[in-house]
């Protein structure tokens, strides 16, 4: 079950929507900005309880489009067998970006 965050008066669904490759899903631009704006104030708890039920292929989209210093703030965030398999999931360039500064 993806998680979800209490955003304001409503809740926030946690789940990321494919979108055609190269582009993020229009449906996905709130979550992302959410968890872009958790990862810049530090909210690591409610970025992971965001992230819950997500597949590391889905977590690896998302870093995708994230800034590159906050995909690594999240990644840094995940428990280490999420961010293996996510690092299996990632392009080589966005693996070194993840890793860069661990």
């Amino acid at each position: 079950m993806p998680g979800s965050l209490d955003s304001g008066d409503k809740q926030l669904s946690a789940q990321w929507i494919r979108g055609e490759p190269g582009e993020a899903a229009s449906v996905n631009r709130e979550l992302l900005d959410r968890i872009e704006d958790l990862a810049r104030n530090d909210q690591r708890d409610s970025v992971l309880t965001l992230l819950t039920g997500w597949g590391p292929a889905d977590v690896g989209d998302l870093m995708i489009y994230l800034p590159n210093k906050h995909a690594r703030r999240v990644y840094d965030w995940l428990p280490t067998e999420m961010a293996s398999a996510v690092l299996a999931e990632v392009s080589l360039d966005l693996r070194s970006n993840l890793v860069e500064h661990a």
